[in-house]
Order: C-alpha cells, then sequence, then structure tokens
C-alpha cells in the first residue's frame, strides 16, 4: 500500500471512530468511573462500585493496541488467585495473588465503547460538554436536608457517582422546607455565583428540587443566566403538581396540621435549618403549579432538558428498609385506585413530565425516594444518575 493510500485510511478511520481525547465517562448498573487515553494510546481506567456495603474502587492501566470504526482494543494486567499448594489447602489459606495479562475489545456505540473491562461489563460515553469549566450543582427536595442530619444517606452516591465520573459537582445547602420562591431565588444566586467564577452551570434536581430549578430558569429576572445553563437533568420533578399535594390541600384539617408541622415541628427537629414554610408544601398543588408555569412558562428550548420519570406498583407485600417508604406504598395504591394514575408514590407519571424535554428516561419499579438513596428497586441511585447524565452527555454532544 503506498504512503498517500494509507493515510487516508488512516485518516478515515480516525474520523469514524468515536474520539478519545477528552476522555469519557464510564457507566454500569452499579458502577461509575472514568478512562482517560493519552495521545500514546495508553489508557487509565478508574471505577467505582456502589453496593450497601459502601464504595470500592479499583484502577485497571494498559494499552490501546488496536482501533477500528467499530472496535477498541486493551491490554493490561490484573490481579487474579494463583493456584494453591498442598499446605495452603490445609492451612486454609487463601490462594496466592498473581499478575495476569488480560484483553477486551469494545465496541463501538452511539458515539462511545461498550464491552467488559477487568470483568466490569460497561459503556464509556463521550461527556466533555459536562467536564471543563463546568459544575453540576445538585438540587435537593422537600425536607431532605433534615433526613441527611438523621443518617438518611439520601443523594450521596449521585453526587459519588457523579464525581466518580470526572465531573466537578456539589450539593446546593437550600433550605428543603422552604417555599419554591425563596429556593428559586437561592438558586439562581448560585447560579450567578459560578456564573462569576467563570464557570457552565448543569443542574441536577429531584422531586421538589425539579420545581424549585424550574421557576429559577423560568423567571425572566434570571434571563441573563440561561446562556450559561447548559442544561437541566430532571429526577421525578414536580412539574405539573403532586397529587398529594393536591390530597392535603383539599380538607382544612390536614393541610392545618400539615403547615403547623413544617412551621413549627421542623424548626426543632432541624439541626440546620432554622425555619420552615408552609408554603413549602402548598407550592406543590396542582393548580398553583400550572397556573405560575402558565405565567412563566419553562424555556426548555433554551435550556436542554433531560427527565427521568418513575412510576412502581405490584409490590403485594412491602417491608421497607426505609421508615419513610412506607406512605409512599400507601400513597401509590390511593392514587392507582381512586384516579387511576401510575405515580412513584407523591408525583404522578404525567405530572412528572416536562413538554419540549430533549430525552426522558421513564423506570418502572422505582419510587419517589430510591433515586437518592437504596431501597427495593432494582435501579440504584448510581444507575439512575448514570442513565440521565448519559442521556445529557448525549444530548449536548449533538
Amino acid at each position: 500500500m503506498s504512503r498517500t493510500a494509507l493515510l487516508a485510511l488512516t485518516l478515515a478511520l480516525g474520523t469514524a471512530a468515536p474520539a478519545l481525547a477528552q476522555g469519557f465517562g464510564v457507566s454500569a448498573p452499579d458502577v461509575a468511573g472514568r478512562a482517560e487515553v493519552d495521545e500514546h494510546d495508553r489508557f487509565h481506567l478508574r471505577l467505582t462500585t456502589f453496593s450497601r456495603a459502601g464504595q470500592q474502587q479499583r484502577v485497571v492501566t494498559g494499552a490501546v493496541v488496536r482501533r477500528t470504526a467499530t472496535a477498541l482494543t486493551l491490554r493490561y494486567e490484573v490481579d487474579a488467585p494463583g493456584s494453591r499448594g498442598i499446605i495452603d489447602t490445609l492451612l486454609l489459606r487463601p490462594a496466592p495473588t498473581v499478575r495476569v495479562t488480560e484483553t477486551a475489545t469494545l465496541q463501538a456505540r452511539a458515539g462511545g465503547w461498550e464491552g467488559t473491562v477487568a470483568g466490569v461489563p460497561q459503556r464509556w460515553v463521550r461527556q466533555g460538554a459536562l467536564e471543563g469549566d463546568t459544575v453540576v450543582l445538585v438540587v435537593p427536595g422537600l425536607s431532605t436536608n433534615l433526613w441527611n442530619q438523621y443518617g438518611v444517606p439520601y443523594l450521596d452516591e449521585n453526587l459519588a457517582a457523579l464525581r466518580a465520573r470526572g465531573l466537578d459537582a456539589r450539593r446546593l445547602a437550600i433550605n428543603t422546607e422552604e417555599s419554591i420562591a425563596v429556593n428559586a431565588a437561592e438558586i439562581a444566586r448560585e447560579v450567578r455565583a459560578e456564573v462569576a467564577r467563570g464557570k457552565r452551570v448543569v443542574l441536577l434536581a429531584h422531586s421538589k428540587g425539579g420545581a424549585d430549578t424550574i421557576t429559577a430558569l423560568s423567571d425572566p429576572a434570571n434571563r441573563d443566566l440561561l446562556p450559561h445553563v447548559h442544561g437541566l437533568m430532571a429526577i421525578q420533578p414536580v412539574y405539573g403538581g403532586s397529587p398529594i399535594a393536591d390530597l392535603v390541600g383539599g380538607t382544612c384539617a390536614i393541610q392545618g396540621t400539615v403547615d403547623l408541622f413544617f412551621e413549627r415541628a421542623l424548626p426543632k427537629l432541624n439541626r440546620v435549618d432554622d425555619a420552615g414554610s408552609r408554603d413549602a408544601v402548598r407550592d406543590l398543588r396542582s393548580e398553583t403549579r400550572q397556573a405560575l408555569l402558565r405565567r412563566h412558562p419553562y424555556p426548555v428550548a433554551e435550556v436542554p432538558t433531560v427527565v427521568l420519570r418513575s412510576s412502581f406498583s405490584g409490590r403485594a407485600t412491602f417491608k421497607p428498609r426505609h421508615v419513610l417508604r412506607k406512605p409512599l406504598f400507601v400513597f401509590q395504591k390511593f392514587l392507582e385506585k381512586t384516579q387511576g394514575v401510575a405515580s412513584d408514590g407523591m408525583v404522578s407519571l404525567e405530572w412528572q413530565r416536562i413538554p419540549g424535554a430533549a430525552a426522558e428516561v421513564t423506570l418502572d419499579d422505582m419510587d419517589h425516594f430510591e433515586p437518592g438513596f437504596r431501597g427495593e428497586s432494582p435501579h440504584s441511585p448510581c444507575k439512575v444518575t448514570n442513565l440521565i447524565v448519559d442521556r445529557m452527555a448525549a444530548v449536548l454532544g449533538r
């Protein structure tokens, strides 16, 4: 083959194959990580595996030995059990560890790579638009600061998964017992502070945090921020309202009890925030949410938006590992039987939808709390985070 033909073939393969220069976010159901390949075709892979027992980190290094438009072949060394001798067997000693060389071939999939490396099935996703000078601000849901103070690991795994992928991420310290208007103003201040630091912002919001964030971005006073907000990842957002908030508001006695709880009881329980607002729940009524959206429509055409919705049903016997989940089971059954709607126990599947969103993921068998800490669902916080980040990376990479 002539030098000219060889050069043309090299250029063609380099153009067709997914780019490697910026590195990749790595995702699997309970694994998050980052893969980097340098100019000398050396690769460095960091994996974090999440489970109820905690996190385990692993590093794999090696070389890219073959690359085409459709496949990427890696060679690397890993520790593996060696053979046990008679003495080891008699003394019940574990097998010695030996270093072995393995190869893995990843297949090109939608601008990334998929395959098994070091025994872990994984996907490498280009996420350059989420890196560099981009910061991910995580917005928590209703009353969840209180959970964290009392040992519920809400959003902890999600944050760890974001950081394991190499992303700059932090949780906003908003008062999660406050009204949507107060929290929206605080979110806008946080975004403005990041912009002043020269940062681009991507927001990841759960539950009422989604309503707070959408209100902040919809406010005409914050239109100057929109060019700097490169995306919103909304998990179970209370977009159109909550039927449970409607149920509470339908009875004066129930609404009054909830008002007193937020205004008087929560400040005594809460070790950080010194006040609660009766509007924290009132703002989630469907009439209130939809009226606000009509007055200030969400600028979905200007903010790339990915939504992750969920519902759950069919849990005939429900023995949750955490007491917070018991009401969700009751609420979900009530909504299913009285209104015929699918829900996550707090928000109906339909009212979680954001019209015009660039991408939408819908999961079965996940209640309203399970995106933030582990429960009975097969969808772990790590998996949820990977799903929505992968979709956002794809949307921003178009």
